[in-house]
Order: C-alpha cells, then structure tokens, then sequence
C-alpha cells in the first residue's frame, strides 16, 4: 500500500504542476509545490499505511518523489 500510495501521489502532484504551470507565476507555483510536499508528508504521518515506517525512511521517500517528479517535470 505504501508504494501504491507514493505513486498516486507523485501521479497526482505531476499532473497538477503541468496543469497549473501555464497559468501561475514561477513564485506560485512553487509554493504550491511545496504544498504538495507538506500534504505528503502530514499525510505520511497520519495514514495507516505508513504507521510502521521509520522517519528516516520516510524522508527517503520524500526525497525520492521530490527526486522523481523534478526530473519528469524537467524533461
């Protein structure tokens, strides 16, 4: 559920940046980002599904996403 979970996130987080990136400042668009990032991680802390994970393990995943959704969205 963890791996489902991040990749619906990042599928999610990834869409919307590409949808808003037409209509909003680089500023704007920024702290939406970061807004995807917080959710993520207030979600991690709250989900079920994450109970059993080690904080340092979840900050690898965010930075894995972080890492991942930047390169997609670079290329």
């Amino acid at each position: 559920q963890v791996d489902r979970d991040s990749r619906v996130f990042v599928h999610n987080f990834i869409m919307d940046v590409i949808k808003c990136s037409n209509v909003m400042a680089v500023d704007e668009l920024s702290e939406r980002v970061q807004r995807h990032y917080q959710h993520f991680m207030k979600y991690m802390d709250t989900s079920p599904h994450f109970a059993n994970t080690e904080s340092e393990t979840k900050e690898l995943l965010i930075d894995f996403v972080e890492k991942h959704a930047m390169t997609y969205l670079h290329d």
